[in-house]
């Protein structure tokens, strides 16, 4: 898709590259990252035919039961997320002037693409708790209280 922007590969491959060793996240793992469109078709099936076990037994002459399964077709739309790190003009020179009389080694684009590649993976942690431990989200015979210490 063309977008009204230059990529920069460094910054690029920083930012996908990118992870936090620190702790261990598991959002990608719950809830796997799925390739779509920005606008996009799926098909609703009803729960209970997924779960439905009927007896099929048949006699030697007699006829199998018939069942018909339903869906609905659905669209959604992608919502995107994202972060911005303005950095001064001024600030990018020093900094490149600094590294080459090699009296630093920080580069502030580089520097903000890593933080905000960190940032955007723990939002990704807080939204996939919060989609998998709200109760609303479940059936309220799959819910269990825990009790104890």
């Amino acid at each position: 898709m063309k977008r009204p922007f230059v990529t920069d590969a460094t910054l690029t491959a920083i930012a996908i590259g990118y992870r936090n060793q620190a702790q261990t996240l598991i959002a990608d793992r719950v809830l796997p990252r799925m390739p779509v469109d920005e606008d996009f078709k799926w098909m609703f099936y009803p729960l209970e035919e997924g779960f439905n076990a009927p007896d099929a037994r048949i006699g030697r002459r007699g006829r199998p039961n018939q069942f018909e399964f339903t869906g609905q077709e659905r669209t959604a739309t992608v919502e995107e997320f994202g972060y911005d790190a303005p950095i001064p003009y001024s600030d990018v020179n020093r900094a490149k002037r600094l590294r080459e009389a090699r009296l630093s080694t920080i580069d502030p684009e580089k520097r903000a693409a890593e933080g905000l590649a960190d940032m955007l993976l723990l939002q990704r942690e807080v939204r996939v708790a919060g989609l998998v431990q709200n109760t609303a989200n479940y059936d309220a015979s799959r819910r269990l209280a825990l009790t104890g210490t």
